[in-house]
């Protein structure tokens, strides 16, 4: 009995090993392919032609740094968003300088309201303005400048998005097979028989 437990033992031992060597060689093999594909040349210009082209979207993104530089790097409808971007931004700048300066000058006479000081400093407010109201206009174009910071900072991020994106869509390859399809179609409706539809078929 006991012989027969060691010469089990030592045929199971004997099948483990040679599933381990196994594995072992099919585990270099699958390394050895992936080495083999990486060194491939046509896999390698591939690789470089992607980076390579044009638009690059990371370039893309870099020229973004400047405004409206992402859009004339991909050149394509440039001449049509150049304009939304820069009017964007000069709409946020606009605002920004518009809000700031009514800001510092509630901000001054509100001060000098507390301070007892008269006349104010900036004559176009009225001495006749209530204390509360000038507080009230403070806050408000407060409020405004940190909006219209927002609303310049958001253009800004967006003009690069865009031009990221429009590089990246550049590459993408639409057959001229895409389209969408009406056609008529008869459809099974129970206890009623078939019944006349559309269908609406989208072909890629």
């Amino acid at each position: 009995m006991k012989k027969i437990a060691i010469l089990a033992v030592l045929v199971l031992f004997m099948i483990q090993n040679i599933d381990a060597q196994n594995i072992d060689s099919t585990t270099i093999k699958e390394k050895i392919d992936i080495s083999k594909k990486k060194r491939d040349p046509s896999v390698l210009t591939a690789k470089k032609s992607v980076e390579d082209s044009f638009p690059n979207p990371r370039k893309a993104f870099l020229w973004s740094i400047i405004p409206g530089g992402g859009q004339i790097y991909n050149k394509k409808y440039a001449w049509i968003k150049l304009p939304i971007v820069y009017g964007a931004l000069g709409t946020g700048v606009y605002l920004i300088n518009e809000n700031n300066n009514a800001y510092n000058r509630f901000k001054l006479a509100y001060t000098e309201r507390l301070s007892g000081i008269k006349p104010f400093s900036d004559a176009s407010i009225p001495e006749t303005i209530e204390t509360e109201r000038l507080k009230q206009l403070r806050d408000s174009n407060f409020k405004a400048l940190q909006e219209a910071y927002v609303f310049t900072i958001i253009a800004y991020l967006l003009s690069g998005v865009e031009a990221f994106t429009a590089a990246h869509l550049a590459h993408f390859d639409v057959k001229d097979d895409l389209g969408l399809h009406l056609k008529p179609s008869f459809e099974p409706v129970p206890m009623r028989g078939n019944a006349v539809g559309f269908g609406i078929q989208l072909r890629f």
